[in-house]
């Protein structure tokens, strides 16, 4: 199946929400409108890719910023990929390759010269994927929190 990689379009919406609510479940609805709205508000520094099959079906995202910071990178402004997703039945095929290419072409196209990410410590299956697409792994947070 040949799957192309785009921009996403305004028709796509719905099926990125649902892909987003797959990635990050423990985030509401809500949550998942108000980030998708600051998005599509700010298009000089935020960029999906979508990948779609040659039926139009969308398997796969990846939403892409610009950061003044990210650890390990000394210059600015950076690519940072927020979010990154492929269906599971998709996976190992090459698609999520695809999107970072696309990530990286547009992040050059801004000027940057380093593009970062972050995967939670326990996601060993993103963690191989970043690491076989050359990115090295700078630091590893460990979060704190306390009920007041």
């Amino acid at each position: 199946m040949r799957i192309h990689i785009r921009k996403i379009e305004k028709n796509d919406r719905n099926e990125w929400l649902r892909m987003r609510y797959a990635l990050w479940p423990s985030h509401s609805k809500k949550v998942h409108h108000d980030e998708v709205v600051e998005i599509i508000k700010h298009p000089q520094e935020n960029i999906v890719f979508v990948a779609e099959t040659s039926d139009h079906k969308l398997v796969g995202f990846l939403e892409v910023s610009l950061r003044e910071y990210a650890p390990g990178c000394h210059h600015q402004p950076v690519g940072y990929l927020e979010g990154w997703y492929v269906r599971s039945s998709f996976r190992n095929q090459g698609i999520g390759k695809k999107l970072v290419q696309e990530a990286e072409k547009w992040t050059r196209q801004k000027g940057c010269k380093e593009i970062a990410s972050d995967t939670p410590v326990k996601n060993i299956k993103s963690t191989r994927a970043h690491k076989a697409l050359g990115f090295k792994k700078e630091d590893a947070l460990v979060h704190f929190w306390k009920k007041l």
